[in-house]
């Protein structure tokens, strides 16, 4: 997993091996509100303002279950 801390405080998130910059799940600097994802480089917003464990949104983003049981924290 990589992650990248940005200037306002928020993350970014990737499996390792792909590029952060077109491919991560946007995450608040609470370490649990999923703000967007963006894969091939392509934003999708309907996360956002959810507030949701990294875990259960993994599987649908990846395709490796349970990758988090604990969840993410920065």
């Amino acid at each position: 997993m990589q992650y990248k801390k940005l200037s306002d405080g928020t993350y970014l998130v990737a499996p390792s091996g792909v590029n952060i910059n077109t491919d991560h799940i946007h995450i608040a600097s609470d370490g649990k509100t999923i703000l967007s994802h963006k894969v091939g480089g392509q934003h999708s917003y309907k996360f956002s303002n959810t507030r949701k464990n990294l875990s259960d949104l993994w599987e649908e983003v990846t395709g490796e279950a349970n990758k988090f049981s604990g969840g993410w924290r920065p």
